[in-house]
């Protein structure tokens, strides 16, 4: 799997797991806690996403760069 694949799919884990699990205040705590390190987790692959995109921005397509920002904005339209 080359690296542009890797980070669509951990993208797409990503805004599953948004789209699926809301931070509630009825959460117990080591639900919270799960919650919070996950939600670390995919900042974490949104900011490595990010890196890969300026490092190789001029080896992708147009599509490529379009479709990494698409999942990107999605998944942090859903955190706020």
């Amino acid at each position: 799997m080359d690296i542009l694949s890797h980070y669509i799919e951990e993208l797409d884990k990503a805004n599953e797991y948004v789209s699926n699990n809301k931070y509630s205040l009825n959460m117990s705590d080591t639900e919270k806690v799960y919650y919070n390190a996950t939600i670390r987790s995919i900042r974490g692959d949104i900011k490595q996403a990010n890196k890969y995109l300026l490092q190789n921005l001029d080896e992708l397509s147009k599509d490529d760069i379009k479709k990494i920002l698409q999942k990107i904005v999605e998944i942090e339209s859903k955190f706020s």
